[in-house]
């Protein structure tokens, strides 16, 4: 499926080539349109054409601005402060919300349609099948709570990756033509659509993907946590117990005691890594509570990227070659602001 939607896109991006696109909007429409068919066999329409952005990213990207906005995570009550803009997102959820419960109502529909034990079961369907158990009991809210955790995991992150990615495809021709030949050796032609094993084997192409997440992950910082007990650290200092604590990615990505040359873009660097780089490589946080959908994240990116570079040379315009850093929202995630590619048929 994914890379039946990667073809959707490539043929998109065929009608634009030569063209400055802005990337982060280019990459949250093929991640929608995965996570829409793959998750809850539902068509997003989000790779039909760029003339205008999809109904549903334009509502969701709007409601995010807002719940993402520094000043809304850190004090959740102004959320509650009767302010035009409260007032407007209210709005737009309940739009939102409509939509969803419209998706969940067709998928249910059409499983009872099909009664096909044989059918491929996505995410929705599996939990609507849940729902329907007697000892599980799922209101239809509860039902839309779990999809907005989906697509928001499911997406977000994953197209500001791939942004960052080709973004530094395009800035150094050097490393984009090495993913190109590994791209080849892999999957050896443009129609072939990847294999698991075949995903295994760009080992180049993933370093591209962890470097890209190094230098700019996702998320600013991991979400708040708070010490059952005092918590002594270094230096003599102590947390109290129950205080809020977070960790800046940022700066444990750009750390100079872990990593050389913190602000270059080396993917060599993860080949073969040494066991101190990985412990601190964290965009998926780690452990036990790390992101559920990372294997999925690094699986639908690596696709992405190589059946893109099969097709196509990527490359900065002129107003964006001397770009020292990537422009960025000011918010909780990290999108690109404004950042434009330009997609080139291979000659």
């Amino acid at each position: 499926m994914v890379g039946e939607c990667t073809n959707e896109f490539i043929n998109l991006v065929n009608k634009w080539t030569d063209t400055p696109i802005d990337v982060f909007s280019l990459m949250q429409r093929i991640t929608i349109q995965i996570l829409g068919k793959l998750a809850f066999a539902y068509d997003m329409k989000a790779l039909d054409n760029l003339d205008e952005q999809p109904y549903f990213l334009k509502i969701y990207t709007k409601i995010i601005r807002h719940v993402t906005n520094t000043p809304f995570v850190v004090f959740p009550f102004l959320s509650s402060l009767p302010f035009k803009r409260n007032i407007e997102v209210k709005s737009l959820i309940k739009e939102f919300d409509n939509f969803l419960f419209e998706m969940i109502e067709q998928r249910r529909f059409q499983m009872f349609k099909s009664k096909n034990e044989n059918e491929n079961i996505d995410l929705l369907a599996g939990v609507l099948e849940a729902a329907n158990q007697e000892e599980y009991n799922h209101t239809i809210k509860e039902l839309r709570d779990d999809i907005v955790v989906y697509f928001a995991a499911g997406h977000d992150t994953s197209s500001i990756s791939l942004s960052v990615v080709f973004y530094y495809l395009a800035r150094y021709p050097e490393i984009q033509k090495k993913a190109r030949e590994e791209a080849i050796k892999v999957l050896g032609n443009t129609s072939k659509l990847p294999t698991f094993e075949n995903i295994k084997e760009l080992k180049y192409i993933t370093a591209i993907i962890m470097e890209s997440l190094r230098l700019y992950p996702p998320a600013l910082q991991i979400l708040f946590r708070s010490p059952t007990k005092p918590l002594t650290l270094s230096r003599n200092i102590t947390l109290p117990k129950g205080v809020k604590i977070t960790v800046s990615l940022w700066q444990v990505h750009r750390n100079p005691d872990i990593w050389n040359n913190v602000d270059e873009f080396m993917p060599e660097r993860f080949i073969n890594p040494e066991k101190e780089i990985k412990s601190n490589w964290v965009p998926f946080s780690s452990g036990p509570r790390s992101c559920i959908g990372q294997n999925f994240s690094m699986m639908e990116q690596k696709v992405i990227i190589a059946m893109t570079l099969l097709n196509f040379e990527v490359s900065l315009p002129p107003d964006a070659r001397q770009l020292d850093r990537i422009p960025l929202t000011s918010s909780f995630m990290m999108h690109p602001k404004n950042l434009n590619i330009v997609f080139s048929k291979l000659k």
